[in-house]
């Protein structure tokens, strides 16, 4: 077990967040979000010295969509600050990508809360664009423009 790893399953198990470890160098688990429950990988590299966080969720995207959904992703990466989606062409598996360089630095109870956030985060607000162009054979733009629409109003809602 790498040092990294080592420190990485104290912060995971003080954080409460229930997991397996596939390897030595991974943990997985599973977060439900309000519009699906993803599945989490947090790897631990101690040769290159990152963490990365890979999230997914369980819908495919069929071989109708792909297109659509790739153009969409290109789009959201575009404004990207920090991670990116993944569209796997063969299988339709999506994934969303965020990881973080430790050269110099040590893992915190902040800096695994923020990776894993970032994902979950990510798919919360994008997720419902993929379901439109998937079941309801939207425009990349279109999906955009929903998903725009439907944040604008749930934060106007949180303001009442």
């Amino acid at each position: 077990m790498s040092d990294l790893f080592s420190k990485v399953k104290l912060i995971m198990d003080e954080l409460d967040i229930q997991y397996s470890e596939q390897n030595s160098n991974c943990f997985t688990f599973f977060i439900p979000v309000k519009e699906c429950i993803l599945k989490g990988w947090l790897f631990c590299d101690s040769k290159d010295d990152l963490i990365l966080y890979d999230t997914s969720c369980e819908i495919l995207v069929p071989e109708d969509s792909l297109s659509t959904v790739m153009e969409y992703f290109t789009r959201a990466n575009y404004n990207m600050t920090m991670g990116a989606f993944q569209l796997d062409l063969d299988d339709g598996a999506v994934f969303y990508r965020v990881y973080h360089r430790m050269r110099n630095c040590e893992p915190t109870n902040d800096l695994i809360t923020e990776l894993i956030g970032y994902g979950n985060s990510a798919f919360d607000y994008y997720f419902p664009c993929m379901m439109h162009i998937i079941y309801g054979k939207k425009s990349a733009l279109e999906a955009k423009e929903y998903v725009h629409k439907k944040w604008a109003e749930r934060s106007s809602e949180e303001v009442s």
